[in-house]
């Protein structure tokens, strides 16, 4: 009898460890954008929510990686 109860109650907190670690997994979604510019142009980015990571390089181009959680 004592070992069924253990079992049970074993299992069920296996499960609901398992419930429990399934948000924690980030779900995201990645969008790479992009666009020609020429040397000396300038861009506008307007943003509402998150961090902006702005970085220079060699190419006559902007590169818009965004990473957003799926729903």
């Amino acid at each position: 009898m004592l070992r069924h109860a253990f079992r049970a109650t074993a299992s069920a907190l296996l499960v609901l460890a398992g419930v429990l670690a399934v948000p924690s997994y980030a779900i995201t979604k990645e969008v790479n954008q992009s666009y020609p510019l020429q040397p000396g142009g300038s861009f506008e980015l307007q943003n509402v929510n998150g961090t902006i990571d702005v970085q220079g390089w060699d190419r006559n181009e902007v590169e818009f990686t965004r990473i957003k959680p799926r729903r």
